[in-house]
């Protein structure tokens, strides 16, 4: 994932670099950084839950976001789909 991520981001991510130290600098704060990452949790019922975090271009938020959103259901239904259709074999 992280790599169709990097390829979603390669075209702003030096820029995305640039500004998150910039910001850094100029606020005083300590931001969580421009380098794409996911982290994936379970809730106490369960459900996964899924965390993208991305430093990028507001206009591009929400494209990125359902581009992102189909690259990992893609990737989740290529590989369990297979396990799934077993279980309910039995």
């Amino acid at each position: 994932m992280i790599t169709k991520i990097d390829h979603h981001c390669e075209d702003f991510i030096e820029v995305a670099r640039r500004y998150n130290s910039v910001i850094e600098k100029h606020a005083g704060v300590d931001l969580p950084g421009s380098e794409p990452h996911i982290h994936i949790t379970s809730s106490p019922y369960g459900e996964q839950i899924i965390h993208f975090r991305l430093f990028c271009p507001t206009d591009r938020a929400i494209h990125l976001e359902q581009d992102i959103r189909c690259d990992f259901m893609y990737e989740y239904e290529s590989r369990f789909a297979e396990s799934t259709t077993e279980a309910d074999k039995t």
